[in-house]
């Protein structure tokens, strides 16, 4: 039985907190997200998903702060979209 108990325990412990829903949730700001966002960027394209995944915050809540980051009109942008990815613009 003690080693029934112990498995219990263990598994507990390691399984992972539910995912943040906000910002405010991830204990970041919106700033540092962006920021990993930027950083993860630098090794090359990557679908949102994908970004998602590496930064291991949901895409639903990157999806925001991606579309900030995005160019809009005529000023700069850190990221632009590549068909069905995203990139940093070196440009």
């Amino acid at each position: 039985m003690a080693v029934n108990s112990l498995a219990q325990v263990a598994t507990d412990e390691l399984s992972a907190p539910p995912p943040p829903h906000t910002v405010a949730e991830t204990g970041l700001s919106v700033d540092q997200i962006e920021q990993l966002i930027i950083k993860t960027l630098h090794t090359g394209e990557l679908t949102g998903v994908t970004l998602a995944e590496r930064i291991c915050l949901p895409y639903s809540l990157l999806e925001s702060l991606i579309e900030r980051l995005r160019p809009s009109g005529s000023s700069r942008s850190a990221v632009r979209p590549v068909p069905e990815r995203l990139a940093i613009d070196t440009r």
